[in-house]
């Protein structure tokens, strides 16, 4: 087998390894009850802007939504493929604004070209060039693919005046190549929202009073009516209180951005972390029921046994909670709470939620079976909620603030708590200090949501100064949005997500940051997508992305994928032992120190602490595959010993293959920890420029179709000269395609005790 097509074999057993983290999340990116499913966009980082009415590249769009409705379908709708490549995958839509005249659909799709990916450096030919988009049997627009792809698998399609026509939209996606069109992918029909499906209208500005009472009696009114949209004029509104919605179906709507501007009138907190001011407070309702969780019910299920009757209906959203407080992962331990990342069990924060599609009869109890797979492991004895209230709200088209650019008092702008198919579109937020947005819920959506500026103080090293914080929550899309400034570094943590389950993060720019870019902050989230986005944290942040928390522990399953990183000092670093992370097509330039960090525990246990050590502990289940990583530091660090739960050195399962990774100034690979302790490794088709830092190999080490250049090549070489050169070949690449690896090891390792 030639390199070339050993690259092919290990990447196209890569694409299907990335499929397993996709499919916990494919009803997400093709349903969602409230008439969102996703969405993308380009915020180009050399403008620092977004074009709302280009977005996604280079494209083509051919005509107003009113008049495709009645055109013929353009030629090659229906056309077969003239290229037997892949199509494109995990297509996601989101309705933005749902005002006439401002409404657009807004797509994104995930692509992995066979072969050697796009990420390498120069880009090979025979991948795609380009993509169409086709709605109903009609091709709309088209994207270009260049140098710089991150953004490219995105498109706005503008509905302006077609809506009240089209109650839904179906879309395909298919890939150009330089022989031609590809197949399509899979089909997606969403249903398009109007002011209609809302309720009536209630202008706020009909209403007497001081504008905080003209708005709280438009939103009373509203919630008295079942719902409806609550409209502001163009102007600036100054609240002497934050504006209360606690009903359901309430969409708070402005004239645009730049005309409908709300701000507080009074002083906001003093304390970064203290009791939280916000300007526009969302609060659901819920009640609790009697019965409990009897059985526990494995991560992939639907159904739950719960211990005794309920009066439940088919279409009432429930949440099963068993979360027991956020508490560091040795505390855990000390209380006998399974928290093992090697098998993914981890019962510190077991909740999911979804609405009820079935109800059965068990005995005494009952069989509840919710609309999706479940994330987590629910645990026996957890708590039951039905929501009542805080379903079907939003905001779209208008600019929340603080008080003022020199203002440093703290706000949370938009505070969003307990909320069921939340929504927000086409909104700018600036000056809060603390939150942007803090929302927690199902079924929440975020397109187009643009904050540059965090405030005077919203940079200082005090905690809690997240910007966008996300969680608890679960079936999750945010999008086409531009986050943080790339020519100032005033900002913190600019996307923070915690106890998160079934997240898409796309086609987003984040911009400088002191902290990080994107943050897990250690809750367990599971089943995240971050991909398609522009990430560079820069000089002053501590990494692009985190996973992990050095206090309150690991995450799980996040695929990063085809994100362009720059300038970041690390671009992902993953602490407390994070499992299951995919890095696969991503761009990296200028990472000061590394580009990928790992640290958690792959060693024997030394008693030291009172964590108990099964043999497979500290197994990152880590693949790193087709990036290209340039780095004025080291390349890939992996098994570092910075864990305050699992402290040792050494790093097991991680498959490395396709990857060009230049650190000529460093190590291009490290892994640290001896044959004891860093094991179970698949290393191949890298092509390795800069040192190769390890020990001797153990038995479980192999490595195949690798070359070093440009530094010392280090131990474990065929030639430690500068030149280039062969790593070891431990396995021949068709051997390597039949190896245990711990993909293929996946199922009996999702079991306890495997």
């Amino acid at each position: 087998m030639t390199a070339v097509a050993a690259r092919s074999a290990t990447f196209a057993f890569v694409i299907a390894l990335t499929a397993v983290l996709v499919v916990g999340l494919i009803y997400l990116l093709v349903v969602n009850n409230s008439g969102q499913a996703g969405s993308a966009g380009d915020n180009s980082p050399a403008s620092g802007t977004a074009d709302q009415s280009d977005v996604g590249g280079d494209q083509d769009s051919t005509a107003a939504a009113d008049e495709i409705a009645e055109a013929a379908p353009q030629d090659g709708a229906d056309e077969p493929p003239a290229v037997d490549g892949p199509a494109p995958t995990g297509l996601v839509a989101v309705q933005g604004p749902v005002a006439d005249g401002a409404t657009y659909v807004s797509l994104s799709w995930s692509h992995i070209d066979a072969g050697s990916h796009p990420a390498r450096s120069p880009r090979p030919s025979g991948l795609a060039r380009g993509y169409d988009v086709e709605w109903d049997g009609q091709i709309v627009g088209s994207t270009d693919v260049d140098e710089e792809p991150w953004d490219d698998m995105a498109y706005r399609h503008d509905l302006t005046g077609g809506l009240s026509a089209k109650p839904d939209a179906t879309y395909r996606v298919r890939t150009v190549f330089d022989d031609g069109p590809g197949p399509w992918s899979e089909p997606l029909t969403i249903d398009l929202l109007s002011d209609g499906d809302i309720g009536a209208v209630f202008v706020v500005d009909d209403y007497a009073g001081s504008d905080i009472e003209q708005a709280q009696q438009a939103v009373d009114d509203a919630e008295q009516s079942g719902g409806g949209i609550v409209v502001f004029g163009p102007r600036t509104y100054e609240f002497d209180e934050p504006l209360l919605v606690t009903g359901n179906g309430i969409l708070l709507r402005g004239a645009g951005e730049d005309e409908t501007i709300i701000r507080p009138g009074y002083a906001g907190g003093e304390d970064s972390c203290g009791p939280v001011t916000a300007v526009l407070l969302f609060r659901g309702r819920y009640e609790e029921l009697e019965a409990k969780v009897g059985t526990e019910a494995p991560r992939g299920a639907s159904t739950v046994t719960v211990d005794g009757a309920t009066d439940l209906g088919v279409g009432d959203f429930i949440e099963f909670d068993g979360v027991r407080g956020q508490l560091p992962t040795y505390e855990y331990t000390e209380l006998g709470i399974a928290q093992d990342p090697s098998t993914g069990r981890d019962l510190r924060y077991p909740f999911d939620a979804g609405h009820v599609v079935d109800i059965t009869t068990n005995g005494d109890g009952q069989n509840i079976t919710i609309d999706h797979p479940l994330s987590p492991f629910i645990s026996k004895g957890s708590s039951l909620y039905r929501y009542t209230q805080g379903i079907g709200n939003g905001v779209e088209l208008l600019t929340v603030e603080g008080a003022g650019p020199e203002d440093t008092s703290y706000y949370r702008l938009i505070d969003a708590s307990g909320q069921i198919d939340f929504r927000v579109a086409d909104v700018t937020v600036r000056w809060a200090n603390r939150n942007f947005i803090d929302v927690s819920g199902h079924g929440i959506t975020i397109v187009n949501l643009t904050g540059i500026d965090g405030g005077a103080v919203g940079f200082t090293p005090e905690a809690c100064k997240y910007k966008v914080g996300v969680g608890p929550a679960t079936n999750v899309t945010m999008v086409d949005s531009e986050l943080g400034s790339l020519s100032t570094d005033e900002n913190m943590s600019l996307i923070t997500t915690q106890f998160l389950y079934r997240a898409v993060f796309r086609n987003t720019t984040l911009g400088q940051s002191r902290t990080y870019g994107f943050n897990e902050h250690g809750g367990g989230s599971r089943d995240v997508v971050v991909e398609n986005n522009w990430i560079g944290a820069g000089p002053s942040g501590w990494s692009g992305i985190l996973l992990g928390n050095d206090t309150w522990g690991f995450g799980g399953e996040t695929a990063i994928r085809n994100n362009a990183f720059a300038d970041n000092v690390i671009d992902v670093l993953m602490v407390e032992n994070p499992h299951g992370v995919v890095i696969a097509g991503n761009r990296s330039t200028g990472c000061a120190e590394a580009c990928i960090t790992w640290s958690g525990w792959g060693g024997v246990h030394d008693g030291a602490t009172a964590i108990d050590d099964p043999d497979d502990y500290g197994s990152a289940r880590l693949t790193i595959a087709g990036n290209r990583f340039e780095s004025d530091g080291d390349g890939l660090d992996l098994g570092v010993e910075d864990s305050n739960g699992f402290p040792w050195e050494g790093v097991r399962d991680v498959t490395i293959v396709d990857n060009q990774v230049i650190a000529p100034e460093g190590a291009a690979l490290a892994l640290r920890g001896d044959a004891s302790s860093t094991g179970r490794l698949w290393v191949g088709g890298n092509e390795f420029t800069g040192e190769l830092r390890f020990s001797e190999p153990g038995n479980d080490w192999w490595l195949w179709d690798n070359t070093v250049s440009g530094a010392d090549s280090g131990t474990n070489s065929n030639d430690d000269s500068n030149g280039s050169t062969e790593i070891e070949v431990l396995v021949s690449a068709s051997e390597a395609q039949d190896l245990p690896t711990w993909a293929r090891l996946r199922q009996e390792w999702e079991h306890p005790g495997g």
